[in-house]
């Protein structure tokens, strides 16, 4: 438990006595030393009966208790170990135990080496001290059992937690109950967040996680958590979603499409569904390891007055975006071909990575698409022209390069090309050889709605008159070989 810290006090001891365990310029033979059993083990491995007497014999460093046997535990709360930010281990400081740094063990010419410990349960087993953790119970299993364990931290929230045992896969969660939830309370609002803003932590590289700085969560690097006397490794979190979690005072306006919360009937909150406020239920807030506890609002006007706030027309300040596609989801629930669109040409305050679902049914549409044949396969198993007309008028939200597997009804003879797709107005035809070709257009019911004739290599099939939906292009040569092709309108 302690063992390292012995090696490193013995070791200290052994070095201190071969060089400056013994002081010739304080011994006083003459010093009156009150007659008080308090021993003291001299850093020359000789036990005196108090610390004045090994003062007066010129012992420099001392430890308590007698040579041999060890102290388990003092509180070292009002020691100066050192403006140091060496890391000496943890003890037990002003009743609970904490992570100390400092220059070094010996304060006041007393080694505390053997009052630290390697770890905070180790420290808190042995001296007791103030055990209660702020640690959430998420995804802890604690038995079918109704027997009420206590007030628990779940999904950041204070709850009454009933299970079997505290005790889970070896470890004890009972320091992790409360007796009540304003103590729970309490601990959450106390111990959550902090924000670090100004605070030196070192010029050491050692990485000491993720806290709130400035306002936002950031990687912090230092030489340790103590500062100034001060312990900051409460406000350490190991990621920065639980440190956005925790330390988030609003919402996030962000949409919940696609998120399957579970069949449970638990009212969870209001979140934003499909564009709007609507009361969302479900087994809890984690899914597939995410946390979207900080999604919901406590009801429907402040989630509305979230949407409000999910456009700033500020932004949209004619940013030239890179056309890559990286397709974000909005908050207003809209997929944007990447951020800086989002952000730059449409004002969108939020975002998640990824598209808000397959089809994207209110897509911006007022983009000039080039009409070139450039196919892709959307996720709805729909050709497209090329990228730009899958996303803005097919409202496809991903794809793959190349026309779909099926995307014709039968094997086409013919080779040729057919734009836009998705069409608006007129469809444009490209074969690769010139001859007299029959165009049939079929509606989705396999009923023909037009037939027409063209000679060359190009041809076009005026779509004006039909509405919205999916048709079957055959395209006929004089020598009877076909060409067919699925379209979108």
């Amino acid at each position: 438990m302690k063992t390292i810290y012995i090696i490193l006090a013995l070791l200290a001891f052994s070095l201190i006595s071969n060089s400056q365990c013994i002081d010739p310029e304080i011994i006083n033979p003459d010093a009156i030393c009150q007659a008080v059993i308090d021993p003291v083990c001299g850093c020359n491995d000789i036990t005196y009966n108090n610390s004045c007497e090994a003062q007066a014999s010129g012992v420099t460093a001392w430890q308590p208790g007698v040579c041999g046997e060890t102290v388990d535990c003092e509180d070292l709360g009002g020691l100066d170990f050192g403006p140091c930010l060496a890391f000496l281990g943890v003890a037990l400081v002003d009743g609970s135990c904490q992570f100390v740094s400092g220059c070094g063990y010996v304060s006041g010419q007393v080694d505390y080496s053997p009052f630290f410990f390697d770890n905070i349960e180790d420290c808190q087993e042995t001296c007791g001290g103030e055990s209660q953790s702020c640690e959430p119970v998420d995804g802890v299993d604690f038995g079918e059992c109704d027997f009420v364990l206590g007030i628990g931290i779940l999904n950041g929230q204070c709850q009454s937690i009933s299970g079997c045992d505290y005790i889970v896969n070896g470890v004890d969660y009972s320091p992790s109950f409360f007796e009540n939830e304003d103590d729970c309370q309490a601990c959450l609002e106390n111990n959550d967040c902090e924000d670090l803003g100004g605070i030196d932590f070192g010029l050491c590289q050692l990485a000491l996680g993720v806290a709130l700085v400035d306002g936002s969560c950031q990687s912090l690097s230092g030489c340790g958590y103590i500062v100034n006397g001060v312990d900051y490794s409460p406000y350490f979190y190991e990621s920065f979603d639980e440190c956005e979690m925790a330390c988030s005072s609003d919402p996030e306006c962000s949409p919940l499409d696609g998120i399957d919360f579970g069949d449970c009937e638990a009212v969870l909150g209001v979140g934003v569904l499909n564009g709007q406020c609507q009361t969302i239920s479900g087994c809890g807030y984690i899914v597939d390891g995410v946390d979207y506890s900080s999604y919901f609002f406590e009801n429907e006007e402040a989630c509305e007055a979230c949407i409000d706030q999910c456009i700033d027309e500020d932004l949209i300040d004619g940013t030239i975006c890179n056309q890559g596609y990286a397709p974000v989801c909005g908050c207003d629930s809209i997929t944007y071909w990447n951020a800086c669109v989002a952000q730059h040409q449409y004002g969108i305050i939020s975002y998640t990575e990824g598209a808000c679902d397959c089809q994207n049914p209110n897509a911006p549409d007022d983009i000039a698409c080039f009409d070139l044949w450039d196919p892709v396969c959307g996720c709805d198993n729909m050709t497209y022209s090329n990228e730009c007309y899958a996303f803005y008028f097919g409202h496809v939200t991903s794809w793959v390069p190349g026309e779909c597997p099926n995307s014709v009804e039968e094997v086409s003879t013919l080779e040729g090309n057919i734009f836009p797709i998705p069409v608006q107005t007129v469809l444009m035809i490209e074969m690769s050889v010139v001859d007299q070709y029959q165009i049939e257009l079929y509606d989705a019911q396999s009923r023909l709605v037009s037939k027409s004739q063209f000679t060359g290599d190009r041809g076009e099939i005026s779509m004006v008159d039909y509405g919205q939906g999916v048709y079957h292009v055959i395209i006929t040569n004089t020598s009877g070989a076909q060409f067919h092709q699925r379209i979108l309108k």
